[in-house]
């Protein structure tokens, strides 16, 4: 017992200063941890001030390579953890205990340093104040329901007839991915509100086969301020994508408002091939509105060209094919963050918002109980650019 004492004292002292660094850096974010619980402090000192500055400055440094930096640190990482535990495993058979549990120990403080720029430079954000759109509230009749239902429909059609398709049916993208990642990022200086960031030129993925086995379609990695993006994915959910993680790069972390960030900016553009992403991912929506206050008859008349159709069908065939046991590993990690960061739903939070039925608890004349719609978010921003 002695000399497990006297070995203990010895490590503790050859170690002293890697412990201390361990517990000055679980300080620091525990300090981070409860400063987030503040919306003020989150909002104003991090997601307008030091994440802010990070992302504007780290963006424009990222922005000058066309390859994606985080996943040449991923990489590196990668390959440098398998060095770490093949050295480890070395010395741990030789009996060298003391050297192998230093390198555990500087790794660990590594991986918390890690841990703490992403806290600065992202968490926070997950806290801050809701993004506001300034969409119409009022209520339109049944009517004018359909009216904009069917306004949108011919857009959405016309589009789709325009596109060059390939011979699966999925249509040409008219851009290179710069090109697009400019776009956007010029749709996004739209906004003008203060309350979002610069945002970074996206990036793409020279790893996308295994993104789409792990059903990713993007990421967004604040440390080094890109917008990742996954072109193995269908042409027509690009756009809706690329947006969706440079809201992510514009200060909007929840999963939720990155996505009605997306679909404002699309369906409030000149440009079709960013309108029709953005139909492709949120016109059911107006035909479940039509459904629920026209009825069956008027919500038949909305019919997709057979173009949409098929492009819809190859797209879930795609990520049909990816299906595996790693997705589903995945799926659970990044249920698990969310809820770290204080999204209580997890991944449910991906989830387009729906119109509720709500039972107002009266009666017509004829005895039929009156139902009242509460409509969704996606569908207050078609009727607020339709002009309800």
């Amino acid at each position: 017992m002695n000399t497990f004492f006297k070995n203990l004292k010895k490590f503790i002292y050859a170690s002293k200063k890697q412990l201390i660094t361990i517990a000055v850096l679980i300080l620091i974010l525990t300090v981070l941890s409860l400063l987030k619980l503040n919306t003020y402090i989150s909002e104003y000192i991090f997601a307008r001030g030091v994440s802010r500055y990070y992302i504007s400055g780290m963006g424009s440094l990222s922005s000058l390579f066309s390859f994606s930096l985080f996943e040449i640190i991923v990489a590196a990482l990668i390959i440098y953890l398998i060095y770490f535990i093949i050295k480890t495993i070395r010395l741990l058979v030789k009996k060298n205990y003391l050297r192998a549990v230093k390198r555990v120990l500087a790794v660990i403080s590594v991986f918390l340093s890690i841990v703490i720029l992403y806290n600065i430079t992202a968490s926070f954000c997950y806290n801050r104040n809701y993004v506001s759109l300034n969409l119409d509230e009022k209520k339109p009749e049944k009517t004018q329901v359909y009216a904009a239902a069917e306004y949108f429909l011919n857009d959405y059609n016309a589009i789709a007839e325009s596109f060059d398709r390939n011979e699966s049916g999925n249509i040409i993208p008219p851009y290179s991915f710069e090109k697009l990642s400019d776009k956007l990022r010029k749709e996004f200086l739209k906004l003008g509100d203060d309350y979002f960031n610069k945002v970074p030129r996206a990036k793409p993925m020279i790893f996308s086969e295994i993104m789409s086995y792990m059903q990713f379609s993007g990421v967004f990695m604040s440390i080094t301020a890109e917008p990742n993006i996954n072109i193995n994915i269908p042409p027509q959910n690009l756009p809706i994508v690329m947006a969706h993680e440079m809201a992510h790069a514009s200060g909007v972390m929840r999963e939720n408002e990155a996505n009605l960030i997306s679909y404002y900016i699309l369906l409030n553009s000149d440009d079709e091939y960013l309108r029709y992403s953005g139909y492709s991912a949120t016109f059911g929506q107006m035909q479940s509105a039509v459904y629920n206050t026209n009825g069956q008859e008027e919500y038949e008349n909305l019919k997709l060209s057979p173009l949409i159709i098929k492009e819809s069908h190859n797209a879930f065939l795609f990520w049909q094919k990816y299906e595996n046991f790693f997705s589903g590993i995945t799926n659970f990690f990044n249920d698990l963050y969310l809820k770290i960061s204080g999204v209580k739903e997890g991944t449910i939070s991906y989830d387009n918002p729906r119109e509720e039925i709500i039972d107002t608890g009266e009666t017509d004349e004829q005895g039929e109980i009156i139902y009242e719609i509460e409509y969704s978010t996606v569908q207050k921003i078609y009727f607020t650019i339709f002009g309800m």
